[in-house]
C-alpha cells in the first residue's frame, strides 16, 4: 500500500511539473521583450543584489539559483510539485555607479472565473516584491542589516 501511495504521488508530481510552468519560461518571456516591473532604486548593483535575495528570503521562495554573470536570479513560490506556483524571474542591472534597474517577471497562478470560464493571471508576486524590496533599500540606506526574517506586520 505504502509504495502505491508513493507511486501516486511520483506520477502527480511529474505531471504538474509538465503542466506547470518553468523557470526557462520567466527568461523567455524577458527575452521576448516581456517588461515584468521595472523600478529603479538608489542603490548599487551588489546592494540590489542582496536586498533581492533577502525578499525571497522573507517570502519564503523556493531555492534561489543564482546568475550574477547574466544579472538574474530565479526562484518560484509556491509548492514546487503544483502547477499553481509561480515562476519568478529578477533582473538586477546597473543604472549608475549609484542606481539599480531591478525588474521581477513572473509566469503562473492561473485563475478561472467560474462564471465566464475565462482564465486569468493573477500576480500577487510582483507588487508585494517591490514593496519589500523598498523596505529593504531603507534598511540598507538606514545603515541597516538586512534581516533573516522580516518581522512581523512589515
Amino acid at each position: 500500500m505504502k509504495n502505491i501511495l508513493l507511486l501516486v504521488l511520483l506520477v502527480l508530481s511529474l505531471q504538474a511539473n509538465a503542466w506547470g510552468f518553468q523557470p526557462k519560461d520567466v527568461i523567455n518571456a524577458k527575452q521576448k521583450g516581456d517588461q515584468g516591473i521595472v523600478k529603479v532604486y538608489p542603490v548599487t548593483q551588489d546592494q540590489a543584489w542582496d536586498i533581492a535575495q533577502a525578499v525571497f528570503r522573507w517570502k519564503r521562495s523556493n531555492a534561489v539559483t543564482l546568475h550574477p554573470e547574466e544579472n538574474y536570479m530565479l526562484t518560484s513560490i509556491g509548492i514546487i510539485t503544483c502547477p499553481c506556483k509561480t515562476e519568478v524571474g529578477v533582473w538586477v542591472e546597473p543604472v549608475d555607479n549609484d542606481n539599480t534597474k531591478v525588474t521581477i517577471i513572473t509566469i503562473g497562478r492561473v485563475q478561472k472565473n467560474l462564471f465566464t470560464n475565462v482564465e486569468t493571471f493573477h500576480d500577487p508576486v510582483g507588487p508585494d516584491f517591490h514593496k519589500k524590496f523598498e523596505q529593504g533599500v531603507e534598511m540598507v540606506k538606514n545603515g541597516g542589516k538586512l534581516p533573516e526574517y522580516l518581522p512581523s506586520g512589515k
